[in-house]
């Protein structure tokens, strides 16, 4: 079975907005606390695989965007590299405290994480948010 990537892509972004139209009260304190909340350009990361270290960005990634929209309770990340034709789009409710941020997988590229998560450290300065764990470092830029 061939996949569609562009209406993949779309339906990522379809589902993107959706996921941040959504909104559950929080209390008050949290929602004062909700730095994460808006929308984040990837500037930078770093992922171990193998042998090997990919960073970006790079002349190897030349082509590649990411962008991450964070509402009250939900993330969804979209991406695409135009030098590969390769797309990616996940989603799903996250939580943080002070210095951790988990993103729960309800939509994944690998329908194997789906029900899993990933668990992250995190600082914010400015509009510089840095998340990192033992397999990636990504630093994002709030863009709105």
């Amino acid at each position: 079975m061939k996949i569609n990537f562009k209406i993949l892509s779309i339906f990522g972004l379809i589902m993107a907005i959706n996921l941040l139209s959504c909104t559950t009260q929080q209390p008050v304190e949290q929602q004062e606390k909700n730095q994460l909340k808006g929308i984040w350009q990837l500037i930078a990361g770093e992922w171990p695989m193998q042998d090997t270290v990919y960073t970006f960005p790079s002349d190897e990634w030349a082509g590649f965007k990411s962008y991450k929209f964070l509402g009250e309770t939900h993330w969804v990340v979209i991406g695409q590299d135009t030098a590969s034709d390769m797309h990616h789009a996940h989603a799903g409710p996250y939580r943080f405290t002070v210095d951790t941020y988990v993103e729960y997988f309800e939509i994944h590229k690998n329908i194997n994480l789906i029900g899993d998560s990933a668990v992250f450290k995190y600082t914010i300065e400015g509009d510089k948010w840095t998340v990192s764990n033992d397999w990636l470092k990504e630093e994002w830029k709030r863009i709105e």
